[in-house]
């Protein structure tokens, strides 16, 4: 279960191993949108200890670390009754926690993904030097790394729909202590984003709902998830 943690002058949430947050942004239809986030990595034997090493071989769609944008309700992306769209750890056969690099697979790549009900479809790209959140070492203050996600949606509403996404991090650590909400927005406003990677979201006859939920999940077990900062932000109607 979520907890509440104080790092420095920072309260943080921190997640367990393989729990999901879902936060709903309720500003209505976008044709382009952003979400961006502080992450830490921690051990699950406390709020504050450096993350250890674990190794996970992927089968399933549940066996990957995703992050991007999710319907409301309790699927998982890949099960029945969910649609997600965002980026998963690549498929090269290990998902590992390594201390100071964060959540990543053993090349630091991630491709884009969309899952409706149990299909998956990915790009045929990764993105590269990608680390979910900085190992939580104590003390030192460059404890976050940042991801963020550039959303656009092309004939929104057409059976032709489709979604572009492209990501911008930092991937070393962010120096000093400010990981609020202000700092990550000026983040995702002024990052530069890669090469767009887009995705059909339609079903050959009509558009997919568009996801409206915030939503990140781990697969590892010996590890977790603390976040400092979460932030969608509407760029286009």
């Amino acid at each position: 279960m979520a907890s509440i943690y104080t790092k420095g002058s920072e309260k943080t949430t921190v997640l367990s191993p393989q729990e999901a947050p879902l936060r709903q942004f309720g500003f209505g239809e976008w044709t382009e949108m952003r979400i961006g986030a502080f992450f830490s990595a921690i051990a699950d034997t406390g709020p504050n200890d450096n993350c250890v090493n674990e190794v996970l071989v992927p089968s399933l769609p549940t066996d990957y670390l995703v992050f991007g944008i999710k319907n409301t309700g309790q699927p998982l992306p890949g099960e029945t009754g969910s649609l997600f769209l965002g980026i998963r750890s690549s498929d090269n056969g290990t998902v590992q926690s390594i201390a100071n690099n964060g959540f990543a697979d053993s090349t630091g790549a991630w491709k884009g993904v969309s899952y409706h009900d149990t299909t998956e479809t990915l790009t045929s790209n990764v993105f590269t030097s990608l680390n979910m959140g900085q190992c939580a070492a104590s003390g030192g203050t460059a404890y976050c790394n940042f991801i963020g996600i550039k959303f656009v949606i092309t004939d929104r509403g057409l059976s032709s729909q489709s979604v572009a996404i492209s990501v911008a991090g930092v991937n070393s650590g962010i120096g000093g202590n400010d990981y609020s909400v202000n700092a990550l927005r000026t983040l995702i406003n002024n990052s530069t984003y890669g090469t767009p990677q887009s995705l059909a979201w339609n079903t050959g006859a009509a558009a997919r709902d568009i996801p409206d939920c915030f939503y990140v999940r781990s697969p590892l077990f010996s590890n977790a998830i603390r976040l400092s900062a979460v932030r969608a932000i509407r760029y286009a109607p």
